[in-house]
């Protein structure tokens, strides 16, 4: 082979040497969640995230969100976390399963007296350099008074405070 084929052949050796790097199925990302106040994040119970595919229609969340506060038909999730405890978020048990791409995630915090009483969305693209989702909760439960404790930090229950 000639010195001026080699020039030539080794930006292309080099580039498919690159592409195969990727790895065919991208790394989950991962979740928060942002209470409303210290106290719902310590009277939740269960926290679980729905993930639907996003459409960009800017009322995909609002949507999702009435539907679960109105307990209409949803549609089927495309993936969900298992439930979890926010001690359980406070210690890193928040991965998405899910791969880069758009979706809109719906979170919801339950309490085992009353069920539902907080629930977010976000519309998101999850991608090599976005990798961690950022979910606003509300209040949707206005019939049941949070419960007082004596706990002023989430993690004073995390570590058995007694409250």
């Amino acid at each position: 082979m000639s010195a001026a084929a080699r020039s030539l052949l080794a930006p292309l050796v080099l580039l498919v040497s690159l592409v195969r790097c990727g790895s065919p199925t991208p790394a989950s990302g991962t979740y928060t969640v942002d209470f409303p106040s210290e106290l719902a994040a310590i009277a939740t119970d269960t926290v679980q995230v729905f993930v639907y595919p996003y459409d960009g229609m800017s009322a995909t969340c609002a949507m999702l969100v009435e539907e679960r506060v109105t307990g209409a038909p949803m549609p089927t999730p495309m993936a969900e976390t298992r439930q979890v405890s926010p001690c359980a978020l406070l210690g890193g048990g928040n991965a998405l399963p899910v791969g880069f791409g758009e979706y809109a995630f719906l979170a919801v915090a339950a309490r085992q007296a009353s069920g539902d009483f907080l629930v977010g969305c976000a519309a998101q693209v999850v991608s090599s350099t976005n990798t961690l989702v950022s979910i606003p909760l509300q209040l949707t439960d206005f019939m049941h008074a949070l419960p007082t404790s004596s706990c002023t930090m989430l993690s004073q229950r995390c570590a058995g405070g007694g409250c």
